[in-house]
């Protein structure tokens, strides 16, 4: 269940289930889909932009014996099969010139804090698309690292389970901070629940 106002996230993590250990969030999300009797993958995370936006630089050592549960983004490029992320999707060009879109699951993408209403388990993606000029991505670049770069009048945030939108040209894209080639027509999707994670 998707948190919701009010609640404790965390839960006591089951002991008799070894999570599977993760390197960066492009390996988790290769790692998340759920097994074939429907059971959501239970995963550690070592490092990325989703254990940070968990509040951890690192996960425990030991396990402190907590479980979280997580939502799960798929995109879709110019018609390809969906392919599945933890923290974020990413269609921007070189300085990001020119028309960019962030899709967030989680809320950080390095050190910029691109998604700050961005929770991996409320059920959404946050949504930020739009053209700045050079003057203005210094001036937001700046401001993304804590989070003030929207709202802006020439950027649209949305926040929503599923996302259609063609870019004005195909636009190198950024899975989970993995370059995965360049597209123009793009579709997003949210599971939620479809995955655990185990600090």
């Amino acid at each position: 269940m998707t948190i919701s106002k009010g609640q404790l996230w965390e839960r006591p993590a089951d002991p008799n289930i070894a999570p599977t250990p993760t390197t960066s969030d492009a390996d988790a999300a290769a790692k998340a889909s759920r097994s074939a009797d429907g059971a959501p993958a239970v995963l550690r995370l070592a490092a990325g932009d989703l254990l940070n936006t968990m509040g951890y630089e690192s996960t425990p050592e030991p396990l402190v014996g907590l479980e979280f549960s997580m939502d799960l983004g798929f995109v879709s490029v110019d018609g390809a099969a969906p392919a599945p992320f933890v923290s974020h999707l990413v269609a921007r060009n070189r300085l990001w010139a020119g028309q960019c879109l962030v899709a967030m699951n989680a809320a950080w993408v390095g050190d910029l804090y691109l998604g700050p209403r961005a929770h991996p388990n409320d059920g959404l993606l946050d949504i930020t698309f739009g053209t700045l000029n050079w003057q203005q991505r210094l001036l937001a670049r700046k401001r993304a690292r804590l989070g003030t770069h929207v709202p802006h009048p020439n950027l649209t945030t949305k926040r929503v389970k599923d996302f259609e939108f063609e870019l004005d040209a195909s636009t190198p894209l950024y899975l989970d901070g993995q370059p995965i080639g360049a597209g123009k027509h793009i579709m997003l999707s949210l599971a939620p629940d479809e995955f655990k994670v185990v600090t």
